[in-house]
């Protein structure tokens, strides 16, 4: 079952019916992130269709068809497109250079703009709680990093419900790391 938000007014993210995955401006901000950081990394070439995924699910289908018609209407004139839909699976029949020109060129600005967009907000409790253990056991930003990944995966169903792959690159390369090598907490 998907959360309803709680603090996320203006928020884009959501399914087509309206509910939101997140349950935070915390959650949303850190999600927008590692899918931009991935967007932005030699994952696009390994695995867009994932990453296509992953940001439809996030900004909703309504709002990846509306940006499809907008940026790719050939996609969109294709006779199947609305089969694809209703089967669930426009992911894997988008042709593999046009979702990657989409991410890169559609979804990442659009990514930009939300978080640019996003209040100056005061740190979350999770965000509070970290800096106090980050100080007690003088941890590095990699390793709160990961401890915030941990906590989003654990609490939001979103993250739980997302390709095991793609959690795996996640989880080891916290944001700020640009995905150049995938150890396991690089």
């Amino acid at each position: 079952m998907r959360k309803k938000a709680r603090s996320t007014q203006g928020s884009l993210t959501g399914d087509m019916g309206g509910k939101h995955f997140f349950s935070s401006s915390f959650e949303e901000r850190k999600i927008l992130e590692y899918l931009n950081n991935l967007i932005n990394s030699k994952f696009l070439r390994i695995m867009p269709v994932n990453l296509f995924s992953f940001s439809r699910k996030i900004l909703g289908m309504e709002t990846t068809i509306t940006l499809l018609e907008k940026h790719f209407p050939e996609v969109v004139s294709n006779k199947e497109f609305h089969q694809w839909i209703k089967n669930d699976q426009l992911d894997d029949n988008m042709p593999r250079n046009i979702l990657i020109k989409f991410l890169r060129n559609t979804i990442t600005p659009l990514l930009n703009r939300i978080q640019n967009k996003q209040p100056l907000s005061s740190a979350s409790d999770i965000e509070e709680r970290l800096k106090v253990i980050k100080e007690i056991f003088g941890l590095t930003n990699g390793e709160i990093e990961i401890l915030y990944f941990f906590y989003l995966f654990s609490t939001n169903d979103f993250l739980n419900t997302s390709s095991p792959a793609l959690l795996f690159i996640i989880s080891t390369n916290p944001p700020g790391n640009k995905f150049d090598n995938c150890c396991l907490f690089a």
